[in-house]
């Protein structure tokens, strides 16, 4: 969880970096896709980092010395776990894809970034709808349109990343 919280975090700069290169292409799109961004990335942060408090739990647990403390230990973990279904995660991830589909609307329609990224994130952003309508569905099928649509993500971030870092570089 930890790794995750941190590469979600660390888009925040790239999503901010793609608002400053893409600002003048599309104001309203692009002011739209930024809150979308930021509620995303904290909507998936948010309950994981609440997660690393059962590390906390797990420490007091070894130490208790009655079934009854166990019990509420026990009892604490399970209503902090709560958080961690798939949905509130999944929630802040869909919204993190809408504020990529906006950019990648954008990106359609300049010359700043290839076109193929727009497409790619398009692409993404159907996937991971398609991801949730399954996981409520056909559950059976929505790790399998999961894994496709995060081989998009990662490719759409690196294409953004690079050209990102070349329009820095020139």
């Amino acid at each position: 969880n930890s790794l995750d919280m941190i590469s979600i975090g660390i888009l925040g700069i790239m999503y901010l970096a793609l608002f400053i290169r893409l600002k003048e292409e599309n104001k309203s799109l692009i002011s739209i896709s930024l809150p979308f961004a930021f509620i995303g990335i904290a909507a998936f942060i948010v309950p994981r980092s609440i997660l690393l408090s059962l590390n906390q739990l797990t420490q007091q647990y070894m130490g208790a010395t009655s079934e009854v403390l166990k019990n509420q230990i026990i009892t604490s973990g399970q209503t902090i776990s709560v958080l961690a279904i798939p949905t509130f995660q999944t929630v802040g991830f869909f919204i993190l894809s809408i504020a990529s589909l906006l950019i990648s609307i954008v990106i359609l329609k300049t010359k700043l970034i290839p076109k193929l990224a727009g497409y790619i994130g398009i692409a993404g952003f159907l996937l991971t709808l398609i991801d949730d309508i399954f996981v409520i569905l056909a559950p059976e099928l929505a790790t399998l349109f999961m894994v496709i649509g995060g081989c998009f993500w990662i490719i759409w971030w690196v294409m953004i990343g690079v050209n990102l870092l070349k329009i820095k570089v020139e």
